[in-house]
């Protein structure tokens, strides 16, 4: 969603860079200029998997990585002359001031169990709310938003939008060759991945009417080593299975990896937000122009 809010602005003409805290990187003590919206500048071990994604996927937007937002957020006005700032995973940083706080939640499970870490999901009472601008639902199969949910918005004018992960195609990550998702169908696959929801990457691939012989779930951000993906071949050799599929932001960590053994695809999918568009450009480009 990081990536489709930077990639309205930006094709608005509005000049946006992207913060971030660079999780499972070693620059979060520093800053780091991930890309400076011409090349990606840092590998993912540096910068985080999710900093170097979004470098990749958003052309002409700066990314930076740094645990100090405010610092980094000079930086990018400084270094970039940008209009506006996205921050990735910043609904928590209440100490920099911000014009517009988008919430996300799962549609299925809006609050989790209910409970706070570590004994629960939430990092937040649900009183939190409050401090949304506007709700976006992930991964509903609809751009209806579930009853539910309406109880949960502090005010009945809170925008309250709907976004689904849409696959977008297959890269194998040996050579880099593109993929139809035609090509998952009906074939036998061991998949695996290291993110924060690995049912939802499952329910995915069901979808597309993979048939997942074996499913390994690592914790998020996994630094994965050559002798995990050794294992991991082996265990499809003695499933008989030939291929093996992770998500892209797993596929960032497993290029340093080359050259890999065994066929390895990565599931490449992007964020859409589903209905309601002409509504959800006004309130991003509202808060801007505000």
């Amino acid at each position: 969603v990081v990536e489709v809010v930077a990639g309205l602005l930006r094709r608005e003409g509005i000049r946006v860079c992207v913060l971030s805290r660079g999780h499972g990187g070693r620059a979060q003590s520093g800053i780091a200029v991930v890309s400076d919206g011409k090349r990606c500048l840092v590998s993912p071990e540096v910068a985080g998997d999710e900093p170097v994604l979004l470098a990749e996927h958003l052309a002409d937007v700066p990314v930076i990585v740094g645990k100090d937002r405010y610092a980094a957020g000079m930086h990018a006005v400084k270094s970039f002359n940008v209009d506006a700032i996205v921050l990735d995973d910043g609904f928590q940083h209440v100490q920099l001031a911000r014009d517009l706080d988008i919430l996300l939640l799962d549609a299925a499970r809006p609050l989790g169990n209910g409970r706070l870490f570590p004994r629960g999901e939430l990092r937040e009472r649900p009183t939190a709310i409050a401090r949304a601008d506007a709700i976006v639902l992930t991964h509903c199969e609809s751009d209806t938003a579930p009853a539910f949910v309406a109880p949960l918005c502090s005010s009945p004018a809170l925008p309250l939008f709907c976004s689904q992960h849409t696959p977008l195609d297959l890269r194998v990550l040996a050579d880099g060759h593109i993929l139809p998702l035609a090509s998952l169908k009906g074939q036998r696959i061991l998949a695996f991945c290291g993110i924060g929801t690995p049912h939802q990457f499952r329910l995915t691939l069901q979808r597309l009417e993979a048939e997942i012989v074996a499913f390994i779930a690592f914790p998020d951000h996994h630094p994965y080593t050559q002798a995990e993906l050794e294992q991991l071949v082996l265990i499809a050799k003695q499933r008989r299975v030939d291929i093996l599929v992770t998500t892209e932001k797993d596929g960032m960590r497993l290029r340093r990896l080359q050259p890999l053994t065994g066929q390895v695809w990565e599931l490449r999918i992007r964020a859409t937000i589903v209905g309601r568009k002409a509504v959800w450009k006004t309130c991003i480009l509202g808060a801007i122009r505000g």
